[in-house]
């Protein structure tokens, strides 16, 4: 492999993966750390549109399997009125009122 080729498996320490599966895993860490560290420090901050979709598509179908692992802690129950980005946030266990 040389310098700019993307690996066709990525290997985490939980397991291998596709590349493309690897870079959800990746943008997921990211997208969620920097949601929780905005959170903690009381910064405003919200994931864009297409960053929920995408989420939605590629994510919450593994977050139950995901959330064996530890990956997300339990899901919340989303308010009635709940936006797109809150149920997506209450669906992975991120939501906090």
């Amino acid at each position: 492999m040389k310098a700019g080729d993307i690996a066709e498996t990525f290997r985490f320490t939980y397991g291998d993966y596709p590349a493309g599966e690897g870079f959800a895993h990746l943008a997921t860490y990211r997208a969620f750390q920097g949601y929780s560290i905005a959170k903690h420090l009381g910064i405003p901050f919200h994931l864009s549109p297409e960053l929920v979709a995408g989420f939605n598509e590629h994510v919450v179908p593994h977050a139950d399997e995901w959330r064996q692992w530890g990956v997300f802690p339990p899901a919340i129950e989303p308010p009635a009125d709940a936006d797109d980005e809150t149920r997506l946030l209450c669906a992975l266990g991120f939501w906090a009122s």
